[in-house]
């Protein structure tokens, strides 16, 4: 059986070769990295190689391929691992994240996104001096997901930007509600996420909501 490669896109390439065993495929990744990185001294090649292993024979190449590709992006930027092998744990965590992009522009409209308040104690006097918002998202039948999965996510394709307005909006009707009932709340924290703190209106922003709900600078 011979083999066969080609340029996918820009710098990514597919290559197809026969399977014996491991040892034999990441022999020939080691090799291919080494031309790589020997071409020219005027560049340093980092190469990552995705490898799939098929036992599928009627499954079309382009899903191979996407596999393969699916499997280099866990080794990419990576100095010390240079190739990755395709797992269901890669796909099965792309089809999870995928679900989540699809549910957030409905969960944020349907107030799906809850804030809590985690108490902050001056440790002089072990009495109250504030709290910081903390958010969940609460799917209906699916229950609690932690901010650590979905944070990350809407960071990478710039959600995040609505979500932290609606937490702050949140915080303020909070603070709004208490001092109408004759409270007299501490400072309430919130996170702004990295996206956020780029943005040149940011001050701006954040002094018309707290004037909007009558909040104290």
């Amino acid at each position: 059986m011979g083999s066969a490669f080609g340029r996918m896109e820009a710098d990514i390439f597919g290559i197809c070769v026969p399977y014996t065993d491991k040892q034999s495929i990441e022999h020939f990744v080691m090799r291919s990295m080494n031309a790589l990185q020997n071409f020219s001294s005027a560049y340093y090649i980092v190469p990552c190689f995705g490898i799939y292993i098929t036992g599928e024979e009627d499954l079309p190449a382009s899903i191979m391929f996407d596999r393969a590709t699916l499997a280099a992006k866990h080794c990419k930027g990576n100095y010390v691992n240079y190739f990755e092998y395709y797992n269901d744990d890669m796909r099965l965590r792309i089809e999870k994240e995928q679900e989540i992009v699809n549910d957030m522009n409905y969960a944020l409209q349907d107030n799906q996104f809850t804030i809590y308040v985690q108490p902050k104690y001056n440790v002089m006097t072990n009495t109250p001096a504030g709290g910081e918002v903390l958010l969940r998202w609460i799917r209906p039948k699916k229950g609690m997901i932690p901010p650590g999965i979905f944070i990350p996510l809407f960071e990478k394709n710039g959600f995040v930007v609505k979500l932290d307005a609606y937490v702050w909006e949140e915080a303020c009707k909070m603070l709004k509600r208490w001092i109408d009932q004759g409270k007299k709340p501490n400072p309430i924290s919130v996170n702004v996420s990295r996206v956020n703190i780029y943005n040149p209106h940011f001050v701006e922003n954040i002094i018309k909501l707290v004037d909007r709900y009558q909040i104290p600078h």
